[in-house]
């Protein structure tokens, strides 16, 4: 180390403190002393892989941050200011760029950890809550004035930790009114992270998750049954999600479905009640081999045309 001795001794003390104390005092010291490179490298040290075994995503931001305040110092002359050792100048900088670039690839996971998506049933709203790192404990709320509460145990160990895992989902009432959503969780480190803020409109989540359940069972869109010498086509899947949808085309053994089959809508929130007044199939000739059938979405988009064989 060069520059001013008082300095430079004050700080190698700080190095040589154990490691609870050791990141406090060097932050201290980097607040006094902005100019000098070394510290923010040390820093990133501090919650590097490398040091703690695991990271979690606020060692990761934190690493990020040191390494760019260490760079941003060096360009400004700060590094080899205070550091003799030419060869250890150059060692840092690669070590920082290395570690810079390796992380640029996970910048997703450190700006928007938490994902939350909804399915919905005849009871309730499921949602499910993706974290992009190990949680001890997911906390939630469903209005800014309500208390956080814990989604709970999952009764099961998370193979990344060896810790026991939290839940993750929770579930809101069918008639849940609009509002924002928000979602915290405690790391593997004990800290907590976030909230994060996630806007929810019933009716836009039933159709999304309507959608999002047609378009993950294309082939259960339609159906075949010979019953008593007819052919029936059964159309049941499609009116369980009918809220998704606001016109079904389909065509028999043809490739472009240009007949509409009629049903009746379904404006409320979770899956269309099907009763005796909901047609559920049409016969069709016993010469068809095939049926198409194409969708359209409330929004307006339209799905593929997608076949359904007889046999």
């Amino acid at each position: 180390m060069a520059g001013n001795q008082s300095i430079v001794a004050d700080y190698a003390r700080r190095l040589r403190l154990e490691p609870k104390l050791r990141r406090a005092r060097l932050e201290a010291f980097a607040a006094e002393n902005a100019d000098f490179a070394p510290v923010f490298y040390h820093l990133s040290e501090e919650v590097s892989e490398r040091r703690l075994g695991f990271q979690t995503l606020a060692n990761q931001r934190d690493e990020r941050r040191y390494l760019n305040q260490f760079r941003a110092a060096d360009e400004a002359g700060g590094l080899l200011r205070h550091l003799i050792d030419q060869s250890l100048a150059e060692q840092w900088r690669s070590d920082a760029q290395q570690r810079l670039a390796a992380s640029a690839g996970a910048e997703t996971a450190l700006t928007s950890p938490v994902s939350l998506s909804f399915s919905v049933s005849n009871s309730a709203y499921l949602a499910s809550i993706s974290i992009a790192e190990p949680a001890r404990d997911i906390l939630w709320r469903g209005s800014p004035d309500a208390p956080f509460v814990s989604t709970g145990s999952s009764g099961q160990q998370d193979p990344r930790t060896g810790a026991p895992a939290p839940r993750s989902f929770f579930e809101l009432p069918l008639g849940q009114t609009d509002t924002t959503i928000e979602v915290a969780y405690i790391d593997f480190n004990g800290e907590r992270q976030g909230p994060y803020a996630f806007p929810f409109a019933g009716k836009r989540e039933s159709f999304n998750a309507n959608r999002r359940l047609l378009e993950a069972t294309t082939t259960s869109w339609l159906s075949f049954r010979d019953y008593e010498g007819k052919r029936l086509l059964y159309f049941t899947h499609l009116m369980t999600y009918r809220g998704g949808l606001d016109a079904i085309h389909y065509g028999l053994n043809q490739p472009q479905p240009d007949t509409p089959f009629t049903f009746p809508p379904w404006q409320q929130d979770g899956l269309a009640p099907i009763d005796a007044t909901t047609p559920v199939y049409l016969e069709v000739p016993v010469t068809t081999e095939y049926a198409t059938v194409q969708l359209t979405f409330k929004d307006g988009s339209q799905s593929g045309v997608q076949r359904i064989n007889y046999r």
